[in-house]
């Protein structure tokens, strides 16, 4: 019988991690996403503009793919450190618990943008810069809630999930980073519903292409260690994570208040 070399990965906990890993997360976000255009996508579809349908969806489509990319370059930088295959178990658990954060968020958001693209389609621009900036207090407050319970939640959900050993270990280590970090997620998650809320789907997947371009380097960075600085391991994979998406925040809140959400610009400061 063939011995697995040290930090190798076997075939099949491969393929099992992988298969639980990057479907969740991505079903979800498509069922939710689709649910929140397909009034506006039957109202196209009943005027034959097919093309128009067409041009919503598509960028929606790919910007889900590059939600799961994000997850899947952890997992193949990961893959390739020393523990090699109990990081991949970890991240596996841990993709379990990302789907679970998601859910109420993604609810979230979907609320929010029902509620913004109804003032959009009645031209109310000053209900439209107050819901939004409702909407990104509501948001920020939601991911305290979630950071400050997450000492306690993480290594309960990890444990019950069946982690055990090094793999528990490892899920904490590229947890707790995220949680630590989970305001610039949610902000990111809500505002690209904002902006499809107003019929703008490409600027979300300009944004979101610039968020993952960033996290591959990144990555390569922090996880193995370059430029002088200490390899972190999958812990470094979470750190990649949390600061593409806080440079993609900084720049999407920019244009939000300038006016990138249907020519209306909001005011940022606390209401």
């Amino acid at each position: 019988m063939e011995r697995a070399l040290p930090g190798a990965i076997g075939r099949d906990s491969a393929r099992f991690d992988l298969r639980f890993v990057l479907p969740i997360p991505s079903t979800a976000a498509l069922h939710l996403h689709f649910d929140v255009f397909i009034l506006r996508m039957e109202a196209f579809a009943l005027k034959g503009n097919l093309r128009e349908v067409a041009r919503l969806a598509l960028p929606v489509a790919l910007l889900n793919l590059l939600g799961v990319l994000t997850l899947f370059i952890d997992i193949l930088f990961c893959s390739r450190l020393e523990e090699g295959e109990a990081a991949l178990t970890a991240l596996g658990f841990s993709a379990q618990i990302i789907f679970l954060i998601q859910v109420p968020m993604l609810g979230f958001s979907v609320g929010s943008a029902a509620l913004i693209s109804r003032a959009y389609g009645a031209r109310a621009k000053e209900r439209v810069a107050s819901l939004t900036r409702q909407s990104l207090q509501g948001a920020v407050v939601l991911a305290a809630l979630t950071a400050v319970s997450s000492p306690i939640t993480l290594p309960l959900i990890v444990g019950t999930l069946g982690a055990e050993g090094l793999a528990y270990e490892l899920a904490l280590d590229y947890l707790f980073p995220l949680f630590v970090g989970i305001v610039f997620y949610f902000l990111q998650t809500l505002s690209f519903s904002l902006f499809r809320s107003t019929g703008d789907t490409r600027l979300p997947l300009v944004l979101g292409l610039v968020v993952n371009g960033l996290n591959v380097p990144l990555n390569w960075v922090l996880i193995f260690g370059q430029f002088g600085l200490p390899g972190l391991g999958v812990e470094g994979a979470a750190y990649g994570t949390i600061i593409s998406q806080a440079f993609g925040v900084l720049i999407t809140l920019g244009l939000i208040r300038r006016g990138a959400l249907g020519g209306i610009p909001v005011s940022l400061r606390p209401s």
